[in-house]
């Protein structure tokens, strides 16, 4: 079994958007998504009672940001499909930082599947850093 995710689940790819553009450069006063891929055994969504999304971001190597997403298995968008794309979006980068500064950030990603009474028996971790440069900017430039 990978350290990353255990052999039922696995997230192919990570991405970061900011003025409706891929970037790895993000300014802290525009707004930020964080997306990745999930792939997983389809039977999870009729094994599984919860799920737990996690938009980890690292500003300072070891401070954990970001946000969550959970709940029961029916609200996990896809249908049946074990192959979806997960979002989430912040009005600025800045509040997705908890206004941490800048420099450059880690984007980890994760989801955890609850089988068996609360047992965390699936999960996934992006294999490979993410890095992004946070560039402080309270408003616009004249």
């Amino acid at each position: 079994m990978s350290v990353y995710h255990t052999p039922r689940c696995r997230i192919t790819w990570t991405n970061v958007r900011s003025n409706g553009l891929d970037r790895d450069v993000v300014v802290t006063n525009r707004p930020l998504i964080l997306s990745f891929g999930l792939e997983f055994d389809p039977a999870i969504r009729r094994q599984a009672s919860q799920f737990a999304i996690r938009f980890d971001l690292f500003p300072r190597g070891d401070a954990v940001v970001g946000g969550y997403w959970y709940g029961p298995m029916n609200q996990l968008p896809g249908g049946t499909s074990g192959s979806i794309w997960v979002s989430m979006t912040w009005t600025t980068a800045g509040r997705a930082l908890d206004w941490h500064g800048t420099g450059a950030v880690l984007y980890r990603p994760s989801v955890h599947f609850n089988i068996g009474g609360g047992a965390i028996d699936e999960f996934a971790v992006a294999e490979e850093d993410h890095y992004i440069f946070v560039e402080y900017r309270f408003r616009d430039k004249d």
